[in-house]
């Protein structure tokens, strides 16, 4: 019960009285109280008492505005969240609240258009139309060994990629390719040579094509270790958030 309550005061947070049926009969309701409790509501926007019966908020504000929504109701109050902050969220496994600070910064080239934090992509679609969008992006970076790090990549709209492909277009400059799904990364020779992949470090490793360049799925686990110190780097995350 307590896990189900916790969870329902998360996700349903919303800043306003729901109130029960005139005809239900009063039960006892939980006051969870809060350092600060964050209800995303801009006509309440902070609130430190929350009441929940049965798994539905009641009310959220001061302790007396919420005593005073629970007239006729067995009061316990909880102090769990005493000293935390509550902030309301429904709980979604694809959205992964670091995306924006590792795809900000890179160079959206994609199948659709986007517009998102500032940054415009148009819809490309095509292997030729692809990878010419690359040598442009490429062309456009003010040296010629700094990374190239692009994300939106659809082999269903875009056709096949490998090593060779993006070694044509710098042999150079690391190249990074994120696949639009995040299930995969292309690099090219200079990107793995900068992260100190080569043949061998990679024997034993399923769903590494290394003459392709490619990881994916399970690939990925042997691949972020040697990437994300960089695509987190202070400097880049603090720019990406500024972006945000």
């Amino acid at each position: 019960m307590r896990h189900r309550v916790t969870n329902a005061a998360l996700l349903c947070l919303l800043g306003v009285a729901v109130g029960l049926p005139a005809s239900a009969e009063p039960t006892a309701a939980h006051i969870y109280r809060a350092r600060k409790i964050i209800t995303m509501d801009p006509a309440n926007p902070t609130a430190t008492h929350v009441a929940v019966t049965d798994g539905r908020v009641l009310a959220v504000g001061n302790e007396t505005s919420v005593r005073e929504a629970l007239a006729g109701h067995k009061v316990v109050i909880d102090d769990s969240f005493g000293n935390k902050v509550l902030l309301p969220g429904l709980i979604e496994p694809q959205l992964h609240l670091h995306i924006a600070s590792l795809l900000l910064p890179m160079e959206f080239i994609t199948p659709h258009e986007w517009e998102v934090s500032g940054k415009r992509a148009t819809r490309v679609r095509g292997r030729e139309a692809y990878l010419a969008q690359l040598r442009v992006a490429e062309a456009a970076k003010p040296d010629a060994e700094s990374w190239l790090d692009t994300w939106g990549f659809h082999h269903d709209f875009h056709g096949k990629l490998a090593r060779a492909d993006l070694d044509a277009i710098s042999a150079t400059r690391p190249i990074l390719v994120w696949h639009g799904s995040l299930r995969e990364i292309y690099l090219n020779t200079p990107a793995l040579a900068a992260l100190g992949i080569t043949a061998e470090t990679v024997v034993g490793h399923e769903q590494v094509d290394f003459e392709r360049g490619r990881f994916y799925e399970s690939g990925l686990e042997f691949l972020m270790p040697r990437l994300i110190p960089r695509l987190l780097a202070p400097e880049r995350y603090t720019a990406a958030l500024r972006m945000a």
